[in-house]
């Protein structure tokens, strides 16, 4: 490898010189004559030491290689001619790579005349990719940035280095293994920590160790990782069965690529249910004993090595070590306590043999020693014991150590005789008593058990009690053992307290709390069930994703999973759910990492913020409506100017035409035209909350008529109409219920595209509370529009007056929507009522006026003329010569103004000169200038007595529908004909306000 590498900087020194005597010809080549010969000559030696060169060089302009040598070629696969001119640099680099040695191209310049060098990633003409190493010089040749140099292909070196990456890795991951495990750990711990180090070490997706049952001969699954069936963790695998059964007999390793086709179908189902497929697996020995074998599995095709193998073999020598340590330990136990039990056996037979030595005392001289000297030891053992010691005899005490004595606040020789029993609570007399009695007749009772003390000072204490019958003083007592056990048992009891109001908060919290590990909830609290409506049962055995709403998994599995890793990811952020009724359900969730069973997980608080959701998406629907209303306005203002327009120079035409009746019922049609026209902005202005009604006194027979055939003209579809003469009269907009009446009857006509007849019927309606309708108890007229199409579904029927709700394939969801503001803001109410396949009935309910029907007009009166001096104030120059020359021709005196500030102006000095203004006709919007609403107030300060109308394209300002407690004696909507506008001046001037109706 270094002998490469030196070998590449000598041909990069040697292409230094090469460049530099080619400056030298290119220099003399100006100065002289060329010599062909020379140059060939010079051409042939360069081009023999590149062209046996080990390593690849090349020159590169434009990106393109303009020349390589065989050596360059071999290393990426192409023949010479491939890469030469033909083929760009970017497709032998990795793509990843490419950037920075795209910089190097783009710009020789900035390194030209020193050298530099690059390691990249390559890719061979077979799609294999190889590690290069690159050096290179940017440098001027022929008037073109160009890049010469030399590459050497060291992928041997990179694998190795990476190779030996991976084993110091294992290494140190053995290493930290074998420092984690301590005695500290039980050995389940210890083993569980040698599963969870082979599946991270092998990269495996599950990792077990089964443990050798030599009594029945098979073994048993007992540290598991990645394992999720019940059936896998209980499985026992008979001595030679499978493949644990047969690395526990043979002790030798074996790698399986493929489970189903290597190891015998013993156990086929339960692994082809868990999954897995390749595996590796290891004896667990000590020395010649096999213990247990240790696995690694993976549920896809996987290829494990030999160094896979010797890995997973050291942690298995490691577990069984600790195996063998354990048993040992135990084994010493057994043995100690075995030995304990014969000590005191002995010490009995010593006490026997000390009674007839004493009669032998000559010849028992030493023995008699060797017993004093136990009694000693023991004395000081029950002297200096921690617990206290008591023996009693048919309940006297007849010995107590010293801690016994300052456990009851006694001096030293007073508890001597005293009856065992006083120094028990009351209430646990008869007990202690009890249990004594029978241990004394050699019945079989509790060795431990608690009780309660009383201290010489009257307190009252817990403690532990060991008891059991020893020789004492040449006869059988009963030795207690006292352990005060107060602090644990408050501590205990604190504990119990501090998870008792744990419990309690969590299982009232209005929170859901869930905790998630493996993506799956470990824990759900009675809010969680609540919420998702799903037992606790049913929450645990399915994974989290399963309750997510599809659209959210992948955010909220990639946010759990960053989590885990300790990656940063937001604490707080809403999620969406499905119920067990398949609801949308939104939450508000707040997730922490927390340690669960030794194991990290997700704790989760989640709030149910659904509601709060639904009326955040109301309020923008408001905010839009709003700003539709504005928008509205706006056109309904430049329309209605348009058609005051129109409709004027038709009512001037008709004027000037006379009797010529063709020509005035043409002009007629469309004027009718026109006002039907002017329900389109009146349709936006009511849809946005506007266009507050201008009621008049009217019978909607006719109204409701004119709507009807209007939207059906040139339809398939006929009305049948039913009023009765005696039809309450009703206060309302007339264009606005025209408006409702065209609406219901589109909606019908597409809900019967085979034609039909439509039935439209009105009654007079008494509503009172018990009729369960949203109205106030009084009169009402109520009429019905009732179609025979498809008819609307039931789940469709609480939507269909919601804002662009819409079931068919054209239309834009506003017709009912409209609808139903209109008739909201007449104080009415509409209903519907359908049936699939029978078709639907809408009922509109209008409050009834107080006041008679209104006379039948004769709609083609002549217009009468008039007298007076009238002032019109309108910002367009439009209709001011529109209103003036239809004025002047019914024989009006007309001034006109374009805003407030010249109305009063003009209104001023007409009451200086004596000539003052009968009426005055204003605008209420003037853009940029002084409005009508302003201008009244000035002019009242000037005249009390004015009379004024106002007029305006805007339909929802308050002044139009409550124009005499701002001052004006009359209205009149824009668009409006020469009829209307005379009939409001005549009345103006007569009585000094409009007529009702």
């Amino acid at each position: 490898m270094r002998d490469d590498f030196a070998t590449t900087r000598e041909l990069a020194d040697e292409l230094m010189d090469l460049r530099a005597r080619i400056a030298e010809l290119e220099a003399w080549k100006a100065e002289h004559r060329w010599d062909a010969k020379a140059l060939r000559e010079s051409e042939a030696k360069f081009r023999n030491l590149t062209e046996k060169s080990v390593v690849g060089v090349f020159l590169i302009r434009g990106g393109v290689f303009r020349y390589v040598n065989p050596k360059m070629a071999d290393i990426f696969g192409y023949t010479v001619d491939e890469l030469i001119d033909t083929r760009e640099v970017r497709t032998i680099v990795f793509g990843d790579d490419w950037p920075r040695v795209d910089r190097s191209l783009n710009d020789p310049a900035s390194v030209q005349g020193r050298s530099f060098n690059h390691q990249f990633r390559g890719i061979r003409k077979d799609g294999e990719v190889v590690h290069i190493e690159v050096y290179a010089t940017g440098m001027d040749y022929g008037g073109e940035a160009t890049l010469i140099g030399t590459l050497v292909d060291v992928t041997k070196r990179v694998r190795a280095e990476a190779d030996l990456a991976t084993e110091l890795r294992k290494f140190q991951a053995l290493y930290d293994l074998a420092v984690a495990m301590t005695s500290e750990r039980s050995l389940d711990e210890n083993l569980l920590l040698v599963v969870e180090k082979s599946r991270v070490l092998l990269q495996g997706d599950s990792s077990y160790i089964a443990l050798c049952d030599k009594t029945r001969g098979d073994v048993y699954m007992h540290s598991l990782v990645g394992i999720n069936t019940e059936a896998f963790k209980k499985m026992r695998l008979p001595f030679g069965a499978g493949l644990g059964g047969k690395v526990a007999v043979t002790g030798r390793p074996r790698i399986v690529d493929n489970y189903f086709e290597e190891v015998d179908s013993t156990v086929h189902p339960i692994v082809r249910a868990e999954g897995l497929i390749s595996g590796v697996a290891v004896p667990i020995q000590m020395g010649e004993t096999n213990l247990g074998v240790l696995y690694v599995f993976n549920r896809t095709r996987t290829t494990f090595t030999r160094s896979d193998v010797d890995a997973l073999s050291l942690l298995g020598n490691l577990a069984a070590v600790e195996i063998a340590r354990r048993r040992t330990e135990e084994e010493l136990l057994g043995a100690r306590a075995e030995l304990e039990m014969r000590v005191g056996e002995r010490t009995a037979e010593l006490r026997q043999a000390n009674e007839r030595l004493q009669i032998e005392v000559a010849q028992r001289v030493r023995a008699d020693q060797e017993l004093r000297e136990s009694e000693e030891r023991y004395r000081t053992l029950v002297e200096e014991s921690f617990d206290g010691i008591l023996v009693h005899k048919g309940g006297a005490i007849i010995f107590a150590n010293a801690s016994l004595y300052r456990m009851l606040g006694y001096e030293i020789d007073e508890l001597q005789g005293k009856d065992a029993w006083s120094i028990c609570h009351p209430e646990d007399r008869t007990i202690a008593k009890k249990l004594a009695l029978a241990r004394m007749r050699g019945e079989k009772v509790p060795a431990q058990y608690e009780m309660r003390l009383i201290r010489r000072d009257g307190s009252v204490f817990d403690v532990e009690i060991n008891a059991r019958l020893v020789e004492f003083g040449g006869g059988r007592a009963v030795q207690v053992c006292v352990r005060d056990i107060t602090e644990r048992k408050r501590a205990a009891e604190a504990l119990r307290a501090s998870e008792e109001k744990y419990r309690l908060v969590v299982e009232n919290a209005s929170d859901a709390i869930l905790v998630i590990q493996d993506g799956m909830l470990k824990f759900v609290n009675p809010k969680a069930k609540e919420i998702l409506g799903y037992t606790e049962e049913e929450l645990m055995s399915r994974p989290l994703q399963v309750f997510l709403h599809p659209d959210d998994r992948q955010i909220a599995w990639t946010r759990y999973r960053k989590r885990l890793q300790g990656e940063p990811v937001p604490r707080d952020y809403p999620l969406r759910i499905l119920d067990r009724d398949g609801n949308i359900r939104w939450l508000e969730v707040n997730a922490v990492l927390i340690d669960w069973g030794g194991r990290p997980a997700t704790l989760n608080f989640a709030s149910d913020i659904t509601a709060k959701r639904k009326t955040e998406q109301e309020l923008i629907k408001i905010e839009k409506l709003e700003s539709l209303g504005i928008l509205a306005g706006g056109i309904a203002h430049d329309f209605n100017n348009i058609m005051t327009a129109i409709l004027g120079n038709i009512s001037v035409a008709k004027m000037c035409l006379g009797d010529d009746g063709k020509v005035v019922t043409r002009l007629s049609d469309a004027e009718k035209a026109c006002l039907h026209a002017q329900g389109l902005t009146q349709q936006l202005l009511t849809f946005a909350k506007g266009g507050t009604p201008i009621r008049k006194l009217a019978t909607v027979g006719d109204m409701i008529r004119d709507a009807c055939q209007f939207a059906l003209m040139g339809s398939n579809i006929k009305c049948d109409f039913s009023f009765p003469d005696d039809l309450w009269a009703v206060e309302v907009d007339g264009g606005q219920i025209n408006q409702v009446f065209y609406n219901l009857v589109i909606n019908a006509h597409h809900a019967m595209p085979a034609g039909g007849t439509i039935q439209v019927s009105a009654s007079n309606a008494a509503v009172t509370p018990a009729d369960g309708l949203l109205l106030e108890a009084g009169n009402y007229v109520k009429i019905v529009v009732k179609d025979h199409g498809s008819g609307i579904p039931k789940k469709y029927l609480t939507k269909i007056f919601d804002p662009y709700f819409t079931t068919k394939n054209r239309g834009s969801g506003l017709g009912l929507a409209t609808s139903f503001s209109i008739v909201k803001n007449h104080g009415g109410l509409i209903t519907v009522d359908s049936d699939i396949g029978v078709g639907a009935a809408f009922s509109i309910y209008l409050p009834a006026s107080r006041q008679p029907r209104p006379a039948v007009k004769d709609l083609e009166a002549p217009i009468s003329a008039g007298s007076g001096k009238i002032l019109i104030m309108d910002d367009e120059a439009l209709i001011r010569d529109l209103v003036q020359e239809m004025l002047s021709l019914l024989g009006y005196e007309v001034v006109v103004a374009r805003d407030g500030v010249e109305a009063i102006e003009q209104y001023r000095i007409a009451r200086e000169a004596a000539r003052p203004f009968d009426v005055v006709v204003m605008d209420l919007t003037v853009p940029g200038g002084l409005g009508g609403g302003e201008t009244i107030r000035k002019l009242r300060q000037i005249d009390p007595q004015i009379r004024a109308i106002v007029s305006s394209g805007y339909s929802n300002d308050p002044i139009m529908a409550d124009y005499a407690n701002y001052g004006f004696c009359g209205v009149v909507a824009k668009p409006y004909g020469v009829k209307e506008l005379s009939e409001m001046i005549r009345r103006t001037v007569r009585d000094g306000k409009p007529n009702p109706g």
